[in-house]
């Protein structure tokens, strides 16, 4: 019996579909534990350069690094990479100070907080579309448990500030 050509036509499209999906399957778990195995974050960083790491980490695609900045429950081994992220481009472009969110920080128990307005920008790679997601300002909200704890991002949002 002889297959028709367009069935082969389809049958290798769905091959190539395959062996890419399954391509990128196998690079996400390698990055998965590249970052659960070579990520940290050292604790003597200042509020500024926290929220910096954040923005690298994201910009990346490591969902390890950002949990460790936001004092997030951890990712498992397979879990510390986004893909989605990753396709992002992550550009921190200012931030600025300004000022102490007293009501958060007495509110949840943190010893110390500082309040930076943010403005990045999230784009698409060149190589995947193209398209521009946008610009954006932010409040980031860092923290520290107590007076020796490192700085922790552990609020995003607006209308922080006191």
């Amino acid at each position: 019996m002889k297959i028709p050509k367009a069935l082969k036509r389809i049958g290798l499209f769905i091959a190539v579909i395959l062996a890419v999906n399954l391509i990128w399957e196998l690079f996400s778990v390698i990055m998965s534990v590249y970052n659960y195995n070579h990520t940290d974050i050292p604790d003597n960083l200042t509020a500024e350069q926290t929220l910096e790491k954040y923005f690298e980490y994201w910009d990346k695609g490591n969902l390890y690094g950002v949990a460790l900045v936001r004092d997030d429950p951890l990712p498992g081994k397979p879990d510390s990479f986004s893909g989605y992220y990753f396709a992002d481009n992550i550009v921190l472009d200012k931030y600025r100070y300004v000022g102490v969110p007293t009501s958060f920080v007495e509110r949840n128990g943190y010893y110390e907080g500082k309040v930076f307005f943010a403005e990045y920008s999230k784009s698409f790679e060149e190589g995947w579309t193209g398209v521009s997601s946008g610009y954006n300002a932010m409040e980031f909200v860092m923290c520290r448990k107590d007076k020796d704890s490192p700085w922790r991002l552990c609020a995003v949002g607006g209308l922080y500030a006191d």
